[in-house]
């Protein structure tokens, strides 16, 4: 999958002054890591508003709007189709309707798709956390790994809200586990037990995006040890060269002090990630997301195969496991 326009250096890392600027609109999504929802309500919206091209027909689209213990409200937006088995099935999507972060999701997802589509083959298999692989199946018709959330992901209070925006939890957590052990693995040795494991007729890709560590404590809860990450929000009140001070003191008092990931968040606010040890910081899941570098001297060469990257802040990442005979 060799785009022209989109193959990217391993390595190369976006400087944090652009990171800040390309990625201004872009927050955590925090509305995919809810804590105990008080309740929710389906409002059917117009299929004209959901994402497009995709590979399946959408059926119908809905916005969940779920309110949480806090008083705050939080919208998903699911788009229902049917699979080539034709089977129900489900995706979370991003609309533009719900503001400028998720029409550059959407947009970001449209050019993946596209690349996807003209650079792989239908027998080819993504390897992805459930909800990308959901869209992932929905634009592109790619054979996924694991397309269904475990229930263990969420309290007895949350399990309602999320069985229905997922489409139903796995019958079968074998893959879901299995991703979260790979995940969780320093990078080559994930990279190794991947190519034994797969069969070696197809090329094997994986996909991860920016809003990936939202999906962390579930990682957590699938698999031991799992990779820990802290974060800590920052306030820029216009000064970004002040906060650019303020995140590179937090990201060097750390244990792993050579990466962060940044998630701007709602306003001028800005949410800065890091490995809390170097296991962490060395597993698969953290070689593959975007962290910025902040000593040159430390950075070392990844082991992953990047063949795609989104030009909207390095949000999504496809690396080749391995390619077809």
């Amino acid at each position: 999958m060799n785009h022209p326009k989109r193959l990217m250096a391993i390595g190369s890392v976006l400087t944090l002054l652009t990171l800040l600027a390309a990625w201004g609109v872009m927050r955590l999504h925090q509305a995919e890591s809810f804590p105990s929802a008080l309740n929710y309500r389906v409002d059917d919206l117009p299929k004209a508003s959901a994402p497009s091209p995709t590979h399946y027909p959408i059926d119908a689209l809905q916005r969940y709007t779920v309110t949480l213990a806090t008083g705050d409200e939080y919208a998903l937006h699911v788009a229902r189709y049917h699979d080539a088995a034709q089977q129900e099935a489900s995706a979370i999507v991003f609309v533009p309707e719900a503001g400028q972060a998720e029409a550059k999701r959407r947009e970001a997802w449209q050019h993946a798709a596209q690349a996807i589509v003209q650079h792989t083959e239908p027998e080819d298999l993504f390897l992805a956390w459930w909800d990308n692989s959901q869209r992932i199946e929905l634009f592109t018709g790619r054979r996924v790994w694991n397309k269904q959330p475990s229930a263990a992901n969420w309290s007895d209070t949350e399990q309602a809200v999320w069985r229905e925006l997922a489409g139903g939890f796995a019958t079968d957590e074998t893959a879901a586990r299995q991703l979260a052990k790979w995940l969780a693995m320093p990078a080559n040795e994930a990279l190794a037990d991947m190519a034994r494991f797969f069969d070696k007729q197809r090329a094997v890709y994986l996909l991860v995006t920016a809003d990936d560590l939202a999906r962390w404590p579930e990682v957590a809860r699938l698999t031991a040890p799992a990779p820990t990450f802290e974060s800590q929000a920052f306030q820029s009140n216009h000064d970004w060269h002040g906060l650019i001070k303020q995140v590179r003191r937090w990201a060097l008092s750390g244990a792993t002090p050579s990466t962060y990931l940044l998630q701007p968040l709602e306003g001028l606010a800005v949410r800065a990630w890091r490995a809390v040890d170097p296991a962490s910081a060395a597993s698969l899941w953290a070689e593959a997301l975007p962290f910025v570098s902040i000593d040159e001297q430390t950075k070392q060469e990844a082991p992953l195969t990047l063949v795609y990257q989104s030009p909207w802040a390095h949000y999504l990442s496809i690396y080749r496991l391995h390619a077809r005979p």
